[in-house]
């Protein structure tokens, strides 16, 4: 008889012990793989923070879920115009990106689908059980427009009737381009029969940072009689020669000019070495003060031409004055920047290495 309730209390105690282990066991399954209470996180970390952009362009970051991130939402907005885009970006592991971002657009002033001007991208990451990150943000400039060059000094375009210099030679205007300062200022010096001068077309005079504020002057090369040493004095030597009684000799001169902003297609890059908007166009001051600049003609400011030029003009001038559309596409005709002109504007100068000018 005893030895019967001795079977039974075993009997009852493997099978009571059995239904916890099995109990156990299947609270371990259920909220193991098959429950998701973590919302995903996400970085921005390409381009850097107020870049300014020209081109198509790439956004990238990284991303974290307990689960993974299933979907990643993506809108730029244009802050001046309130205009936004959207897109679904690219999710690989713990990493996400947009590529080919503002496609080229023939038809917008630019050349380009977003405008030029200020804009903001704004990020969320989101899981398969619909956590969602909190919103990542990045500031950004878009420019595609090279810098408009109004030039002063020289302003002639005819050998026959250059501008003088004498022991000074100065490159003088006014520049417009949204990012001061220009990133530089390259010279190309020819003599009157179009032969490159000291290798400047390989090798052209190089200014960097160029002050746009209150007009532009550019110290190209000095005449020294006292045998002042430097780069300026070595380029007056280098074009005109060593003998300051050779008297007036005629040459050209051409400028380019490049801005500041810089391409980012590449989220693995370690350093950005490529190079802004470029330009060998100038528009004199004499062709155009007149008709655009003076308070007589349309009484605009060079910086008025830029945004007219890239579309981004809002009807009303510097100085109050309106202009409409018809009004400005006159502008633009007049104005059209040619980045990749295959003759750039050449100026005539002439130098006099004795002269007090």
């Amino acid at each position: 008889m005893r030895s019967a309730r001795k079977s039974v209390w075993v009997a009852i105690a493997t099978f009571f012990l059995v239904t916890s282990i099995t109990s156990v066991m299947s609270c371990q399954i259920g909220l193991g793989a098959s429950v998701d209470t973590e919302a995903p996180t996400l970085k921005i970390t390409y381009p850097p923070s107020s870049a300014v952009i020209k081109g198509s362009f790439t956004f990238a970051g990284t991303c974290d879920d307990d689960l993974g991130v299933t979907a990643i939402a993506v809108t730029v907005t244009n802050t001046e115009l309130s205009k936004t885009w959207s897109y679904d970006a690219e999710v690989d592991n713990k990493n996400w990106h947009v590529l080919n971002m503002n496609e080229a657009d023939a038809s917008a002033a630019s050349g380009y689908k977003f405008p030029d001007g200020k804009y903001e991208i704004s990020v969320v990451a989101s899981d398969a059980a619909g956590h969602t990150s909190g919103t990542s943000s990045r500031s950004f400039e878009i420019d595609n427009t090279a810098p408009l060059f109004v030039i002063k000094g020289p302003g002639s375009k005819n050998i026959n009737s250059p501008t003088a210099y004498g022991s000074v030679f100065t490159i003088t205007g006014t520049i417009a381009d949204d990012h001061a300062p220009i990133a530089s200022m390259k010279v190309t010096i020819l003599d009157k029969n179009n032969t490159v001068v000291a290798d400047t077309e390989n090798n052209p005079y190089k200014f960097t940072n160029i002050e746009t504020s209150g007009g532009t002057s550019v110290t190209i090369a000095r005449y020294t009689s006292t045998g002042q040493t430097g780069d300026v004095y070595t380029r007056y030597t280098d074009i005109y020669g060593t003998n300051p009684k050779a008297g007036t000799q005629e040459y050209y001169c051409e400028v380019q000019l490049t801005d500041t902003a810089k391409e980012y297609t590449n989220p693995e890059e370690k350093s950005n070495t490529t190079t802004g908007n470029s330009t060998t166009t100038v528009y004199r001051n004499d062709d155009v003060y007149k008709t655009y600049l003076s308070a007589a003609g349309k009484n605009l400011q060079v910086s008025d031409i830029k945004k007219i030029v890239n579309g981004t003009f809002t009807g009303t001038t510097t100085n109050g004055g309106t202009l409409s559309s018809e009004e400005q596409d006159k502008v633009r005709a007049a104005f059209k920047l040619y980045k990749d002109a295959t003759t750039p504007d050449a100026q005539g100068i002439e130098l006099t290495a004795n002269s007090s000018l």
